[in-house]
């Protein structure tokens, strides 16, 4: 399975990475990886969708994930989370309000979270 992936619908760039079951080396490791290719990209022109669906928490991921929000900030046009359960979206509504992104969404689904984000300018 491809953890990372960029694909164009309707016109608009999306970025999509899958942090799903994975642990805090696993997701630093990812992180990396993707920072060197949201960099490529014109600021404001990238949609995200970020799969933490059970993916193992700790101080650590948060903060990886956080230093991912925040260097993707510049990039991104707007952006959903999906995998998330009631405590999960509670870190997630506190990384939003650290970094200061507003342009973020929640949805179950990829599918879904396609959906929300076309309907985004």
């Amino acid at each position: 399975m491809e953890r990372i992936h960029e694909f164009i619908k309707d016109g608009k760039q999306f970025f999509y990475i899958d942090f799903s079951d994975f642990e805090t080396k696993d997701v630093i490791e990812l992180i990396e990886s993707g920072k060197k290719i949201m960099v490529k990209h014109a600021e404001q022109s990238v949609y995200t969708i970020t799969n933490v669906k059970d993916i193992k928490y700790t101080l650590e991921t948060k903060d990886a994930l956080s230093e991912w929000v925040e260097h993707n900030k510049p990039y991104v046009k707007s952006g959903a989370v999906i995998g998330l359960d009631a405590p999960k979206k509670i870190v997630a509504n506190m990384i939003a309000i650290l970094t200061k992104r507003k342009n973020l969404v929640y949805a179950d689904t990829k599918e879904e979270a396609i959906e929300i984000l076309l309907k985004k300018d």
